[in-house]
C-alpha cells in the first residue's frame, strides 16, 4: 500500500480554513433543532445521519449514534462525501476548499433554497459564479488533445463530440499541476454555471470541479429553435452523473436510431448533486417526464430514488422513469460496445456474469468462514 505524507501546515490549513457548514450545505440539508446544527438527506450508504450535531464555533462535529466525531476531514470519511472512506482522499478532497477568509468563530447563516431565491438573486449568484469559473479557468491553445481523448478513449461519436465543442460547452484545458484536461461547461442566462476538469492523458487520475461551481444548475443541455432554448411539451428530461455519462448515452442512443432533438439533459456532477435537477422542475412548474440515468451501483440506485420520491413530492413531471446500464455506467456500455463489437444480449450475458463476481468478491470481505472454497469460485468465473 503507498502512503502519502502530509504537511502538517496543509492539513492545519484544512481544519481550520474549510469551513465545516459550507461543505455540509453543499451536499446536505443543514438543520437547526434545540438550538443545534445537524444535517438530514443523508448523500451516501453510509446511513442515517440525523444524529450528527455540527459546531460552527469550533469547526467540528460528533456523531451520537455511533461516537464518532472530529474535524472537518472527518466529517468527509464519516458521511461519505463523494464516495470518500479514508484520510488520504479526504485531504485530497478538501485541500482545493480552502478559503483564506474563513474565520472558525464567524456565525452561522443557514444558506437560501436555490428555490426560493428571487430571479435577479438567481442572476445575481450566477454572475458570482461565471467570474469564479473564468478567473479559474485555463484554456489551452487548441482542442487536439481532447478531441482523441472523446473520440479514441471514450469513444463518444464523432458528431457529439464536435458539436459539444461548437457549443463551447467543451474545450481542452490546464490543470492546476499542469497538465491537459478536458473541461466540460455548462452555462446558464449565457454565463458559466459550473466546470469540471477531468485529466486526458494516460496516466491521469485527476477529476475535479473549478471553484465556483453553481451546483443549484449543473449542466444543462436545453433543445435550441431560432438560437433560443426550448422546452416543448413533449420533452423529455435525462439526467447523469457526469458528462461524460451524458456524451456516452447520447452516443448509445444514436447507435440505436433514437432522436433526442426535443430533450433537455442535465448533468448534476455527481448523483449527490441531484438538486439542480429538482430546480429545474421547480423553477420550471416542469410537467415533462423525466429519466433518470444515474449509474448502476448502490449509491446511483438509492440517490435516483430519492430524486424520483422528490419530483413525485413536488407533484411535477407527468411520469418518471429509470434507466440503468449494464455495466457500472454510460461509458464502461460505450467502451464494451466499441471494443467488443457486443450485441445487446452479449453485453446483458457479460455484465451478469461481473455482477457475480462482484458479489461472491464482497462475501470474502464479509464472510470469515470457509474463505478457500469462495476464492475458489472466484476462479472459476474469472
Amino acid at each position: 500500500m503507498i502512503i502519502i505524507a502530509f504537511s502538517k501546515k496543509l492539513i492545519n490549513n484544512i481544519k481550520t480554513k474549510v469551513n465545516i457548514v459550507d461543505l455540509a450545505n453543499e451536499y446536505f440539508d443543514v438543520t437547526k433543532k434545540n438550538g443545534y446544527l445537524g444535517i438530514k438527506n443523508g448523500a451516501s450508504q453510509n446511513g442515517d445521519f440525523s444524529s450528527i450535531v455540527i459546531y460552527p464555533a469550533t469547526n467540528s462535529f460528533f456523531r451520537n449514534s455511533n461516537r464518532h466525531g472530529g474535524d472537518v476531514i472527518n466529517f468527509v470519511i464519516e458521511t461519505q462525501i463523494e464516495g470518500i472512506n479514508n484520510f488520504t482522499d479526504a485531504v485530497n478532497f478538501l485541500k482545493n476548499k480552502i478559503d483564506p477568509n474563513f474565520k472558525i468563530e464567524q456565525q452561522y447563516q443557514k444558506k437560501k433554497l436555490y428555490s426560493d431565491l428571487s430571479r435577479e438573486e438567481k442572476i445575481n449568484k450566477i454572475k458570482d459564479s461565471h467570474e469564479s469559473l473564468l478567473k479559474n479557468l485555463k484554456k489551452d491553445s487548441n482542442n487536439r488533445n481532447v478531441i482523441a481523448y472523446l473520440l479514441n478513449t471514450r469513444k463518444i461519436d464523432k458528431a457529439i463530440v464536435y458539436n459539444e465543442l461548437n457549443k463551447k460547452r467543451i474545450c481542452q484545458a490546464i490543470t492546476p499541476n499542469g497538465s491537459k484536461a478536458v473541461a466540460f461547461i455548462g452555462y446558464d442566462y449565457g454565463l458559466f454555471s459550473a466546470i469540471s476538469l477531468r485529466g486526458i492523458s494516460s496516466n491521469s487520475k485527476f477529476k475535479g470541479d473549478l471553484k465556483g461551481c453553481n451546483y443549484d444548475i449543473g449542466w444543462r443541455i436545453y433543445p435550441e429553435q431560432d438560437n433560443k432554448k426550448v422546452i416543448f411539451e413533449d420533452s423529455k428530461v435525462y439526467c447523469f452523473e457526469g458528462y461524460i455519462d451524458m456524451l456516452s448515452y447520447m452516443s448509445l442512443e444514436k447507435q440505436k436510431g433514437n432522436n433526442h432533438d426535443k430533450d433537455i439533459f442535465i448533468a448534476c456532477g455527481s448523483a449527490n448533486k441531484y438538486k439542480c435537477v429538482e430546480n429545474f422542475y421547480i423553477e420550471n412548474k416542469s410537467k415533462n417526464d423525466l429519466v433518470i440515468c444515474f449509474d448502476n451501483d448502490q449509491a446511483g440506485k438509492k440517490l435516483g430514488n430519492i430524486l424520483e420520491k422528490s419530483i413525485k413530492d413536488l407533484k411535477l413531471g407527468n411520469n418518471i422513469t429509470k434507466e440503468f446500464s449494464y455495466f457500472k455506467d454510460w461509458n464502461e456500455d460505450l467502451i464494451e460496445i466499441s471494443k467488443k463489437k457486443l450485441s445487446l444480449s452479449q453485453r446483458k450475458n457479460i455484465a451478469v456474469e461481473k455482477s457475480k463476481k462482484m458479489v461472491i468478491k464482497e462475501k470474502i470481505k464479509t464472510e470469515t468462514k470457509d474463505n478457500t472454497s469462495i476464492k475458489g469460485k472466484i476462479l472459476e468465473l474469472g
